[in-house]
């Protein structure tokens, strides 16, 4: 269950898609939820969890579903978007970020993340799209890291040029 992101990854279209929400569910609790000074932590704990898990997992999802990046495997898209989340808004220093405390700053900087690591994880731009060829387990997970580290920078640059799209309408 925790692979297919509790079964999502099972969804008959987009399963990249619909299992990397509970990363996104997961990331706007540590956000709202937890004391300022905790976020970082817990995010980084999160990414670190998902990691291992992908990599000790890795060989037998490979092995069971008989292809080298299985598309119901979600866990390493968990990563991605935890590491997304980790370097925007987590990186940004508390004047700059968003108020993720407000509730509609969250859930637009949330949208905002979950698509910029989704089209980066689809479009795979360079060494993405490499990594992805790497053997095993790392194959598996390298290139949604990539992924997650081109939404985060992404996010800082339109956060940077256009904050409005991640605040609450007035």
């Amino acid at each position: 269950m925790v692979c297919t992101s509790g079964g999502l990854g099972f969804a008959p279209v987009f399963p990249g898609t619909f299992g990397t929400l509970p990363a996104t569910a997961l990331a706007a609790v540590i956000l709202h939820g937890l004391p300022s000074a905790w976020r970082l932590p817990a995010l980084a704990l999160a990414l670190a969890a998902c990691c291992l898990v992908s990599l000790a997992a890795g060989a037998w999802a490979i092995r069971s579903w008989g292809r080298d990046d299985p598309g119901q495997f979600t866990v390493d898209e968990l990563a991605g978007q935890m590491l997304t989340v980790l370097i925007f808004p987590g990186l940004l220093p508390a004047g700059l970020a968003p108020d993720v405390a407000d509730g509609a700053t969250l859930a637009r900087t949330m949208l905002w993340a979950f698509l910029a690591f989704r089209v980066f994880d689809i479009a795979k731009p360079p060494p993405a799209a490499q990594l992805e060829r790497l053997h095993g387990s790392w194959g598996i997970l390298a290139d949604d890291l990539c992924a997650g580290v081109y939404a985060g920078m992404a996010l800082h640059v339109l956060y940077y040029f256009a904050p409005a799209l991640f605040t609450a309408a007035s």
